[in-house]
This record gives C-alpha cells, sequence and structure tokens, in this order.
C-alpha cells in the first residue's frame, strides 16, 4: 500500500507548452498534497439493447485537473504564482550573494544562476539565502546530476576543488510581480516511491493554473490552492519512460508565512481590524478536445478575474459608506516567516459587492463582511501586484 508519506511531487516551467524539456530539471514541493490526475468523462449512450439490461458506457478523452494546496512559503510556490497570474517576476533587486574560494582562487559575488566549469563538469548554483546562510548547487557531469547543499561556512569538495564557502550577503532582495498575459505553462511529476509494480511515477505536461485562491485569518497561516488543467500525463511510468537526463532538486524549506508578523492595509493605513480574507483570480481557463485526439489542447484564456471578501471588526463606517457611493478602496496584505522573508500582496481597486452589511445576531462583537471584485488600477496597470523581499541578514 502506498502512503502518502513517500509521495512527492515536484514542477518546472516548459519552453514550450504541453512539452517537457530534454533532461529536465525538476524542484520538488515541500507539500506533497494534490489531486492532479488524469481523468475521463462519461459518454453516455442512447441504445437501447434487448432485454433487461443496460448498454456499456463509454468514456471520453482524457483530461489533466487537480488542485495544489499549501501553506505558502517564500520561494518555493513561485512558478505556481506566475502561471496563476499570467506574469513574469522582475529580476530580483539586490540579489543574496555569496563569496566562495575555489581551489584557493576568490569568486566574490556568486548569484543565483552562476556557474563553475570543473574539470569534468559543471556546477550551478541555483539558489542563495544569504539570511539563512545557504547554498544549493547541482553539479552535471557526463549527464548526470548530483544536488549540494553548503550551509553555514562550509567545505565541500567537487570533482576534486574544494568549495570554501567564506562570506554571504543579505540586504533584502525584491522581485515583483502582476497578472498580465504572459500565459506560462508546467510540466509535475509525481513519485509514489512505494507502490509495486514498477511503475511509481507520473508525468503531466502543459499544466497552467486556472484558478489561485489565497486566505488567511488571524493568528494562522496563510493558504493557497492552485488549480491547474492540464493538456497530457496521468499514465503509470517506470523510470526508464522518464525523460532521459531527468533530475530533481530538494524542496526549498523555508517555514510557511504567519498572519500575525506582517501588516494590513487599507486604502494605504494600517489596520488590524482584518480577521480573515479569501480572494481568487480566475483566469477562465477551459478544457479543447479535437476530433481525433484523445488528449487534450492548450486550454482557452478568459478575462483574469479577482474576487474575494475580508472580514473586519465593525470599528467605523468608512468601507461601509464606500459601498453605499460605489467608492473604490484599495487593501495590502504582508505575509512574513521568523527569519524575515516577506510575500506583500497588493489590491489596488476594490469595489465593494452587494452583501456588505453589520448583521447582529448575538452578543458579540459586530463583524462586517466585505465582499469585493479586483479592477485594473490606472497607476500599477494591474489588479494584483505581488512583491517578494528576501530577508535580511541580521
Amino acid at each position: 500500500m502506498s502512503k502518502a508519506s513517500n509521495h512527492s511531487i515536484s514542477i518546472l516551467k516548459e519552453a514550450t507548452a504541453g512539452t517537457t524539456p530534454a533532461t529536465p530539471r525538476f524542484t520538488k514541493l515541500p507539500d506533497a498534497r494534490t489531486t492532479l490526475a488524469a481523468t475521463k468523462g462519461d459518454l453516455t449512450t442512447e441504445r437501447l439493447e434487448p432485454g433487461r439490461f443496460a448498454a456499456v458506457p463509454r468514456t471520453g478523452a482524457r483530461s489533466v485537473v487537480g488542485e495544489i494546496p499549501a501553506d505558502i512559503s517564500d520561494s518555493a510556490y513561485e512558478l505556481l504564482i506566475a502561471s496563476g497570474l499570467q506574469g513574469t517576476w522582475s529580476a530580483k533587486a539586490s540579489p543574496d550573494t555569496v563569496d566562495i574560494t575555489i581551489d584557493s582562487v576568490v569568486t566574490a559575488g556568486i548569484v543565483e544562476g552562476d556557474d563553475y566549469s570543473t574539470a569534468s563538469g559543471v556546477v550551478t548554483f541555483e539558489r542563495i539565502a544569504g539570511a539563512q546562510q545557504e547554498v544549493r548547487a547541482s553539479y552535471v557531469e557526463a549527464g548526470v546530476t548530483t544536488n549540494y547543499e553548503f550551509n553555514g561556512l562550509q567545505t565541500i569538495t567537487i570533482d576534486g576543488e574544494d568549495f570554501v564557502v567564506t562570506a554571504y550577503t543579505a540586504v533584502g532582495e525584491v522581485s515583483t510581480i502582476k497578472a498580465a498575459s504572459d500565459r506560462s505553462s508546467l510540466s509535475v511529476l509525481r513519485h509514489f516511491s512505494d507502490l509495486g509494480g514498477g511503475k511509481p511515477y507520473m508525468l503531466f505536461a502543459g499544466c497552467e493554473v486556472g484558478t489561485f485562491n489565497l486566505s488567511a485569518s488571524a493568528n494562522g497561516l496563510a493558504k493557497a490552492v492552485f488549480s491547474l488543467v492540464g493538456q497530457t500525463g496521468g499514465t503509470p511510468l517506470a523510470l526508464a519512460s522518464l525523460p532521459a537526463g531527468l533530475s530533481q532538486a530538494e524542496p526549498i524549506d523555508t517555514l510557511a508565512f504567519d498572519t500575525f508578523s506582517g501588516d494590513c492595509k487599507i486604502d494605504g493605513v494600517t489596520s488590524a481590524e482584518v480577521t480573515e480574507y479569501d480572494f481568487t483570480i480566475d483566469n477562465g481557463l477551459a478544457e479543447k478536445f479535437g476530433i481525433g485526439v484523445a488528449t487534450g489542447r492548450q486550454p482557452s484564456s478568459g478575462q483574469s478575474l479577482g474576487s474575494g471578501s475580508i472580514t473586519m471588526y465593525f470599528e467605523d463606517s468608512v468601507l461601509y459608506e464606500k459601498f453605499l457611493s460605489e467608492a473604490s478602496f484599495s487593501i495590502e496584505f504582508e505575509l512574513q516567516d521568523p527569519i524575515g522573508n516577506k510575500l506583500t500582496v497588493l489590491l489596488p481597486k476594490l469595489v465593494i459587492a452587494p452583501g456588505t452589511q453589520a448583521d447582529v445576531d448575538g452578543d458579540t462583537d459586530i463583524t462586517l463582511p466585505v465582499n469585493f471584485t479586483a479592477h485594473r488600477d490606472d497607476t500599477e496597470g494591474t489588479h494584483i501586484k505581488i512583491t517578494r523581499t528576501g530577508a535580511i541578514a541580521s
């Protein structure tokens, strides 16, 4: 019997929608939960056979759908967020760096993506977290990839050369993303490591985030749900049937964001009255099928629709009056983890929807549910902007 503790899920960005890249480099997610699977709908026959027994039904073309839920954390879900917003993360401003002495030669200011050629292969520095004093690197030699992780001022020998970490910098790297029209698709690999029968893998291609939901309550963790629509995959596979040279980076294991370390701002003013929020970005993805094809094509995409709600203590009538006068407002949520990594979500132009009223049904504090839809703001040029800010080294 396969157990959840022996399941993992990995993702990578595709260059061509629906095609897993050659020699793919996947990154595991820190959370193994998912419902992503191949499904087939019912094809109801109208055949009426003689006798009392129903005709045998058929199933339709294969669909790939499912969700990836998450206690969202720093850096681990950036590809899914980008697909959900159909946007592109900006290059990191003031990126974290590391100084490494390689065989007695100092290489200062290494950033993510830098390479170093050894005698037999190539070392790529994939992740640098200066505040955590952590470096993750991969070494490729003759098509075989080996993962390395440096912690603190550590020395690791790779291909006969000593890599000695001597210093880190972390001044608060920043990158942003906005909802736009830049679609991106993912390949997703599920691995059931204890599954019998010799086919423990399922590989899905052409997966896009149809809806991206973010929710949180006071004194809790921020929750996200990424709902995926894919093109192909779901057949159980043996290791030999996966793309040649496939490798996996270990998950980015930063702690989940909480809701009490950051800020909440309404119209730019810090507020402590919000008790919970829930909003969704819906890309309007719809499956497409064609005659003579047993799998889906790239889904069609509609408008980016944002909607949600907040619940807040009824301390004043400002938002209720905005509802009555059809005035818009903005809200900004700042999520933070224990070492200071931050994710700031700005909804710059919200229109309050019906259902916003201060009902009383018992002897308790009155709360105001504020339902809203999100719309394009002229200054930001979008209806949602997310900013990731890295922790600063102490």
